[in-house]
């Protein structure tokens, strides 16, 4: 996921994409708590290293960001990085599945507008 600016660039060019504006990038968010969702535009990546590839890759941080989040309840862990590869305990699959649900919805919403 580190990397995933050399995946979103690959396909930028063999479909000779020209604009980012209505590239939108789903991620999970560590500074969020866990089923929040928040849409974000033209941003950073805050420390996001997939994101950051991408706007790397780019050259352009001017896309839709959707960002899960995956806090816990206990706040923000110590080692974010092997955080982010452990399973999530089974009483927070509900409202990760509820999370999914609204990141759905809101790149439907961001979909929508769009194309307006």
């Amino acid at each position: 996921m580190n990397d995933s600016g050399f995946a979103v660039k690959s396909l930028y060019t063999k479909y000779k994409i020209q604009n980012t504006r209505y590239m939108v990038v789903i991620h999970d968010d560590i500074d969020l708590p866990l089923g929040t969702i928040k849409v974000s535009t033209n941003r950073g990546s805050a420390g996001h290293k997939g994101v950051e590839s991408i706007i790397d890759a780019l050259g352009t941080k001017n896309f839709t960001r959707i960002r899960v989040g995956i806090q816990p309840a206990a706040g923000k862990p110590e080692n974010v990085e092997s955080f982010v590869l452990e399973k999530f305990a089974k009483e927070e699959q509900k409202t990760l599945e509820l999370a999914v649900q609204n990141a759905l919805e809101a790149l439907e919403t961001t979909l929508t507008a769009e194309s307006k």
